[in-house]
């Protein structure tokens, strides 16, 4: 069984997110595709909701206490900022179209073509 540990303040609380609340969703999921019953739809998206809720509040205070544990050491602090940050594309492919049978990479070449046959 996965559990994610938070903790609210130190030691005081604590609350766990367990993977069969993540199964109870897909099957409410399933059930209200199923029976398409307006009953079964609100269940989900009330149950939907609060393992969102749960999922974002248990990300905020893991970055919280990441950046409170590490308040004297800037590096540990920013690896953990890099991990919220999206990474940037490093395999970026510039379009190619085949026309006429001749592959064409140049992208004025490509709008010029694009523009002409309209």
């Amino acid at each position: 069984m996965l559990l994610i540990h938070l903790r609210k303040h130190r030691n005081t609380h604590h609350k766990r997110i367990t993977t069969s609340e993540f199964q109870q969703r897909n099957k409410l999921k399933l059930k209200a595709k199923r029976t398409k019953d307006s009953k079964d739809f609100d269940a989900y998206r009330s149950l939907r909701n609060r393992v969102t809720l749960m999922c974002r509040n248990a990300k905020a205070l893991y970055y919280k206490t990441h950046i409170d544990n590490n308040k004297g050491n800037t590096r540990n602090i920013w690896k953990g900022l890099r991990e919220l940050l999206p990474s940037k594309s490093t395999n970026v492919q510039p379009p190619s179209f085949s026309i006429d049978d001749l592959e064409i990479t140049n992208s004025k070449t490509i709008a010029n073509y694009f523009t002409l046959s309209l």
